[in-house]
């Protein structure tokens, strides 16, 4: 079994860009725009990858069927929550930088397959488990992640952008 995979330069530097439809300014108004996309979608999952993003909507008012975070925003502490106010469940991982380990992955998978709102903290970068959550989330779930400097991501998950990840891993040494 692969235990994971090593993330070359070329797939962070291609997922520097956004996977979805980035909805830029400060964030009182990206997250205005962003609960009205949810509300117009109506998304089967709902998922937040990163600190600052998952702040923004739980403080909105919006619960995250599945948030990941590593504690750290900008590489600085931050405190998210407390996870008993909204989290039915709190998964620790180990995901070293640079790498999307398989028990992330399954541990996200898993969680998505469930009933009740997950807070899984990283140990490591939760930046790149974003992928996992695209790859394991059902058709018309939608995945909201940060874009430092921007704004906010919405990645509508469907076929097309769940291939592209696919391909984008294929390329990734496989631990």
């Amino acid at each position: 079994m692969i235990k994971g995979y090593k993330v070359h330069n070329g797939v962070r530097s291609f997922l520097k860009r956004p996977m979805g439809l980035l909805v830029k300014g400060e964030t009182k108004e990206t997250v205005k725009a962003v609960k009205q996309i949810i509300k117009e979608r109506r998304p089967v999952k709902l998922i937040a990858v990163g600190d600052s993003v998952t702040k923004s909507l739980i403080e909105s008012g919006l619960k995250p069927d599945l948030a990941i975070i590593d504690m750290l925003t900008a590489r600085k502490p931050v405190v998210v929550t407390p996870e008993s106010s909204w989290a039915s469940q709190v998964v620790n991982v180990e995901n070293p930088p640079g790498y999307i380990i398989t028990e992330a992955s399954l541990l996200i998978e898993e969680a998505l397959k469930g009933e009740g709102s997950v807070l899984m903290i990283v140990k490591g970068e939760e930046d790149l488990l974003a992928i996992p959550a695209i790859l394991s989330a059902p058709q018309s779930s939608i995945v909201i992640y940060g874009q430092p400097g921007e704004g906010i991501v919405v990645v509508m998950v469907d076929e097309g952008v769940k291939s592209l990840l696919r391909t984008l891993l294929s390329t990734c040494e496989a631990l």
